[in-house]
């Protein structure tokens, strides 16, 4: 366009008026042209802008249908999980329900069981109780029937003992004086001469037989018996023991010593405790409450006075029962009770190895 123009100014230089009308038509043309181009434009813009435009809106379009297919899937996905949750809450529930039925019967048997077992006892009970009641009724009409009986039987001795007194013509105590003066008499001479004879018998050889007993003794058994009359042992779990009896500056052994009154040994022999005394009780009351002491483990003054005085209580009623049962095996019915005790403590006591209350 600018070299048709150029060309034509040219031109209108040279030739003068047809130049001025090239021009015009020249400037026409431009015009048209230019009009035409932006009209061109324009229509190629808005174009373009439709173009777009729809291209936009087509893309939106899948743009939202994806997403509404996500959306889609999503619902799907999230109904699914849904109902899986709510299928395992149930199966849950099912399972804890159950376990919880299981439980409640399992608990309703065990009741229902203790039920059983305590209608049982009761039973058991009220059959004891008629058992009971039953003997002790039996027992009340033996007791009557033997009170019933001694009645008898000492009504009987009464009648036995007044026709007795008829028949000798005496009473009982003027018949026992006659005897025991009759059984004087001739009994006296006896008696007299059996002891002069024993008498004679023991001057001639008392001092004889005394001598060589005294010094036999002396020779086979004075070292031995004086430890084993005086002494006794206790053996102790372990040497550290010791140690416990002894306690912090000696005060257990102390306390020990005076609450018994004999003398414990420590020395280095293993596990081994010595009591030493004179009398046979008291040794028997320290091992015994020694003993005691060690099974317990609480060794401590007060401690020791209290299992000592438990302890003299125990050899005290073990000393009557052994007189006792010397009264029973010798038959002898009726001995005072202080007798009975010191024979009793017979059973502690040893001589030449041997026990004195057995010996005796």
């Amino acid at each position: 366009m600018q070299v048709d123009i150029t060309s034509a100014l040219l031109l209108g230089f040279n030739n003068g008026a047809p130049l001025i009308a090239m021009l015009q038509v020249s400037v026409l043309e431009a015009l048209s042209l230019g009009f035409l181009g932006a009209l061109l434009g324009y229509l190629a813009g808005g174009t373009v802008s439709k173009i777009r435009a729809a291209a936009a809106e087509i893309s939106a379009g899948k743009i939202i249908e994806n997403a509404n297919r996500e959306a889609e899937v999503i619902r799907k996905d999230a109904s699914v999980e849904a109902k899986d949750t709510v299928i395992r809450a149930r199966e849950l529930f099912e399972e804890q329900n159950n376990s919880k039925r299981k439980e409640l019967r399992a608990l309703e048997d065990r009741i229902n069981t203790r039920e059983t077992n305590l209608e049982r006892k009761v039973s058991m009970l009220e059959k004891k109780e008629e058992s009971i009641d039953s003997r002790i009724a039996e027992a009340e009409d033996h007791k009557k029937a033997l009170l019933d009986k001694g009645n008898e039987l000492e009504q009987l001795k009464s009648e036995c003992r007044e026709m007795l007194q008829q028949v000798a013509s005496m009473t009982e105590e003027q018949a026992r004086q006659v005897l025991l003066s009759e059984l004087e008499e001739e009994l006296a001479h006896d008696s007299a001469s059996l002891i002069r004879h024993a008498q004679n018998l023991a001057k001639e050889d008392a001092e004889k037989v005394a001598r060589k007993v005294i010094s036999t003794a002396i020779e086979r058994y004075a070292a031995d018996q004086v430890g084993e009359t005086t002494t006794c042992t206790v053996v102790l779990p372990s040497d550290e023991m010791k140690g416990r009896i002894i306690g912090r500056e000696g005060r257990n052994i102390r306390s020990l010593e005076a609450a018994v009154g004999v003398n414990i040994l420590i020395d280095d022999t293993p596990e081994i405790v010595v009591i030493s005394g004179f009398d046979p009780l008291r040794r028997e009351i320290a091992r015994r409450a020694l003993e005691a002491l060690i099974s317990d483990g609480r060794i401590h003054p007060g401690r020791i006075e209290e299992i000592v005085s438990k302890t003299e209580a125990e050899v005290d009623l073990l000393v009557r029962q052994a007189g006792d049962d010397a009264n029973y095996e010798l038959k002898l019915g009726g001995m005072a009770p202080e007798v009975t005790h010191a024979l009793g403590r017979l059973k502690f006591r040893y001589s030449y190895g041997q026990n004195v209350l057995d010996h005796s």
